[in-house]
């Protein structure tokens, strides 16, 4: 999302550098209500600099919370867990793939795939195609690991 920074909020940001942990506390209780406990005034800052910045601006949107809240679940759960790289992909990507002998291509659209002069909904129609039996498009794409 573009949008123009709102001088006061920026301002206001800005001069959190200068006060100190009482004031910090005192300006989050005017602002915001509960302090919360046991905050350095590096932790503090941070937060109150967010927490306006969400009420100037907006938060997080739904999706990308409910990203943070299943990595979350995911480390919890594994302490060595890895995260796999976003696999959306861009209108625009050209994927290809050999297949007993041919180079198939298939361009990324905005609403769907293309395919050899026709279009698609779903990479797995491709596969399908291509094949001639079923398949998961991202699989057959090398997007994700077959049989996943």
């Amino acid at each position: 999302m573009v949008f123009a920074p709102d001088p006061a909020v920026e301002a206001e940001i800005s001069a959190l550098e200068k006060l100190p942990l009482k004031g910090l506390r005192e300006l989050w209780r005017a602002r915001l209500g509960r302090v919360p406990k046991h905050q350095s005034a590096d932790l503090l800052r941070r937060r109150l600099a967010y927490e306006l910045q969400v009420r100037a601006y907006g938060g997080l949107r739904a999706e990308v919370r409910r990203r943070l809240s299943k990595l979350h679940k995911a480390f919890a759960d594994d302490p060595n867990y890895t995260p796999q790289a976003s696999q959306r992909l861009k209108a625009g990507t050209v994927l290809t793939r050999e297949w007993k002998g041919v180079t198939h291509q298939v361009s990324i659209l905005i609403n769907g795939f293309e395919y050899s002069g026709e279009h698609y909904r779903s990479l797995s129609d491709i596969a399908r195609r291509i094949t001639r039996t079923k398949w998961s498009g991202p699989a057959f794409f090398g997007l994700r690991k077959a049989g996943r």
